[in-house]
């Protein structure tokens, strides 16, 4: 993800900080957004790994398992106007995708 917004993962950060209840965050998106994510260790481990007894291997599950609090856009896009945390790089294909603000540096510089 080369262009999270620091501000954003912060933020997702302090929901966790804000309770001791809240095991996992995401943002809102659509699609639904899996990445970041914010999860608490103690809890995201013991329910990936009976995630992963039960066959299921896709990272969204784990959001799900764990009632991740979801972010809604209008306060973490307040931070990230255009939403550039959400590009993800899977392939180097999707390189040419990522979109870019004025003020971002060519990946790999």
């Amino acid at each position: 993800m080369p262009t999270l917004d620091p501000g954003v993962l912060a933020l997702l950060a302090a929901v966790l900080e804000g309770s001791s209840d809240v095991a996992a965050a995401r943002l809102e998106g659509d699609p639904p957004a899996v990445l970041p994510l914010a999860v608490r260790p103690a809890a995201a481990r013991p329910a990936a790994e009976a995630l992963l007894r039960g066959g299921r291997r896709a990272l969204a599950a784990l959001p799900e398992v764990l009632g991740a609090v979801v972010v809604p856009a209008d306060a973490w896009r307040a931070l990230d106007p255009a939403g550039l945390t959400l590009a993800d790089v899977d392939t180097p294909a999707d390189l040419d995708r990522v979109p870019r603000s004025a003020d971002s540096p060519a990946l790999g510089d």
